[in-house]
């Protein structure tokens, strides 16, 4: 029988992709959906952001692997990174337009702060693991120096 930190690995494993092909199907039809509209004042800020939000989606998954070394793994995050956190800025500014004010019953925009409120939450999430890493480095490498003193 699988332990518990295994079976969550799996459902997660299964889980994640169901959640992202989700977002991506979501976002496309709500693109077409507000096509029409795009010469709009509003849904032409907020359409672009959204269709560059789905292009990049599936960077966050595939960011880093296992086989990767820990300064490749690195970079890749701070890439990651600046990434998400430029896109919530960007969708922020967007989202936050005085006339996107009477567009919030729309479902693109909807999409968009969906897209906006994940985006941040993962550049903060992976700027915690960053700092995380760096302290755990210095520790370990601090450990390692007083041993070698002795």
């Amino acid at each position: 029988m699988p332990s518990l930190s295994e079976l969550c690995m799996y459902m997660c494993m299964v889980l994640v992709p169901i959640a992202a092909i989700v977002y991506e199907v979501f976002g496309v039809v709500y693109l077409v959906e507000s096509y029409k509209d795009i010469s709009g004042p509003c849904i032409g800020h907020i359409w672009p952001y959204v269709l560059v939000s789905l292009l990049t989606c599936c960077s966050n998954i595939s960011a880093t692997k296992n086989g990767q070394s820990a300064a490749d793994n690195c970079s890749a995050l701070i890439c990651l990174l600046l990434l998400n956190a430029g896109l919530s800025i960007w969708g922020g500014i967007e989202l936050a337009h005085p006339l996107c004010q009477v567009m919030m019953d729309n479902h693109l925009w909807k999409f968009g702060f969906i897209t906006f409120v994940l985006q941040t939450f993962s550049a903060v999430l992976i700027l915690v693991v960053i700092c995380c890493g760096i302290i755990g480095v210095s520790i370990t490498n601090n450990d390692r120096s007083m041993y070698n003193e002795v």
